[in-house]
């Protein structure tokens, strides 16, 4: 099981890197583990998410 969260994980971080170089440097996601992606607290609008 920890190899799959590592993988998930490891997954997440390479799209968030993605997401960033079209996000100007003030708005850029931070890759840690309580990073809120979507949702009230989330830092993507549904656009920012498909992408």
């Amino acid at each position: 099981m920890k190899i799959l969260t590592e993988s998930v994980i490891t997954t997440i971080y390479g799209a968030v890197d993605e997401v960033n170089k079209m996000l100007p440097e003030e708005e850029r996601l931070e890759k840690l583990p309580n990073t809120f992606l979507a949702g009230d607290s989330g830092n993507l609008d549904s656009l920012g998410l498909i992408n």
